[in-house]
């Protein structure tokens, strides 16, 4: 039986140095404007890369680890603003079960926040929930623009008590969804989506950067990705 192959997505160049400090790159490949890195934790074959911002970089870059390299799960860690959820601090582990896009508005033809191509508000990823290792479910508001005050409106489908800002995650999960791939999402809390967010964000960056490879560590070491049939 041959070994498992995870992609490992991060979204920003300082979420992806962690991941390059830890890991032992056996080779490397470029596609278009992209980086991917090989290597291996266990038994588990990695291909890590780094999208940069935004949804169409993260879409692409999803497609290509699950079309081209036959990934049999993704696994998406970065950081993400805080909009909703009591008791949540700076550097807690969210693992985000569900997502939406904040920016989606295709009325009169679909009602606020709905996606056409699955005709639903909200996408649920596959994963497993490891309370040894996170901190709380949430889910993912996704936009083209970084969030700097909360949101007036939210879908009226069901969605976590938390919920975290960032520009990829659904797109990544709509992927997900279309090729029947599991997508264990993770979001490191980095700010409280204010107008000091950006240099809160940077902050945290440095702060709470060894929990990105130790959280993609512990995941696989504890068995808890969820893997395609």
């Amino acid at each position: 039986m041959k070994n498992k192959t995870l992609g490992v997505i991060t979204f920003y160049p300082k979420e992806m140095n962690p991941l390059l400090e830890n890991l032992i790159i056996k080779k490397t490949e470029i596609i278009g404007n992209h980086t991917y890195f090989f290597s291996e934790i266990s038994d588990i074959n990695i291909i890590a890369v780094c999208t940069n911002i935004g949804k169409v970089c993260a879409a692409s870059v999803a497609a290509i680890l699950i079309s081209k390299f036959n990934v049999d799960a993704l696994f998406g860690i970065g950081f993400a603003g805080l909009l909703r959820g009591d008791s949540v601090k700076l550097g807690d582990i969210i693992l985000c079960n569900t997502g939406f896009y904040s920016d989606m508005n295709a009325t009169p033809v679909y009602p606020k926040f709905t996606i056409p191509s699955i005709n639903s508000q909200i996408i649920r990823n596959y994963c497993y929930e490891n309370k040894k290792i996170i901190n709380f479910l949430g889910t993912t508001a996704t936009a083209d623009s970084f969030i700097t005050e909360k949101l007036s409106e939210y879908p009226i489908e069901n969605m976590e008590e938390v919920v975290v800002a960032d520009m990829e995650s659904t797109a990544v999960s709509q992927v997900c969804e279309e090729f029947k791939i599991p997508f264990t999402c993770i979001r490191i809390i980095s700010d409280f989506c204010t107008k000091d967010s950006g240099s809160t964000f940077q902050e945290s960056c440095n702060k709470f950067k060894d929990k990105i490879f130790n959280t993609l560590e512990l995941y696989i070491l504890s068995d808890s990705i969820m893997w395609a049939d």
